[in-house]
């Protein structure tokens, strides 16, 4: 199964209704290649608070298909918890966020999360734990649809540091958050984030 975030509304992409039994109103869908196909899909979540699934044998292909026409981005990030257990935020561009970053030519995934956590938020030697999900959403940039699939990291962080956060990409704010507040936070990011966080806090 695969879950891609557009207008930050998800479209699964499933071989049996049966894995989205724990979601209500779903609108499912069997795979057509039809470019109206596609539209109906588009206009719908478009719509605030919208589940749609695609149902295939083979999701893979369907996945691959479907987004043929995007830009493809591949990107790295963490989930950084100091020894107070609070976790790391940054706020860009209106949204609180967790840092993140285009993964560069030949550079290998875990390093580029790892660099992008240090250059966003201007912290030194954070140490990966743990694999977390991968993430897939979509945006428009320059007249082009893009699809970013972004790899996930549990990390730690033991050292005290002042946050710097990285202004020339539009974070203005670098974060510890106490667990205990995270709705706050949750209630204003995206629902990317919110998956990553919850799949942090099952393995934590």
């Amino acid at each position: 199964m695969y879950k891609v975030f557009i207008n930050d509304n998800p479209l699964f992409f499933c071989e049996d209704k049966s894995q989205l039994n724990d979601y209500l109103n779903v609108n499912y869908f069997n795979y057509k290649t039809d470019f109206s196909f596609k539209t109906e899909i588009y206009l719908l979540l478009s719509k605030k608070n919208t589940i749609c699934c695609i149902l295939s044998d083979n999701v893979e292909n369907c996945l691959v298909s479907f987004f043929d026409e995007y830009v493809k981005i591949g990107a790295a990030g963490g989930v950084v918890e100091n020894v107070n257990q609070q976790l790391l935020f940054i706020y860009r561009n209106g949204v609180w966020d967790l840092p993140k970053g285009k993964i560069e030519i030949n550079e290998d995934k875990k390093d580029a999360a790892l660099r992008e956590v240090e250059e966003e938020c201007g912290l030194n030697g954070p140490t990966i734990k743990d694999d977390l999900i991968t993430t897939y959403h979509t945006y428009n940039r320059d007249e082009k649809k893009h699809l970013k699939k972004t790899y996930w990291y549990a990390m730690t962080y033991e050292k005290e540091h002042v946050l710097i956060p990285q202004l020339e990409e539009g974070i203005t704010k670098v974060e510890w958050v106490n667990k205990s507040d995270l709705k706050i936070y949750m209630d204003k990011t995206y629902g990317t984030i919110k998956s990553v966080i919850s799949d942090f806090l099952i393995k934590d």
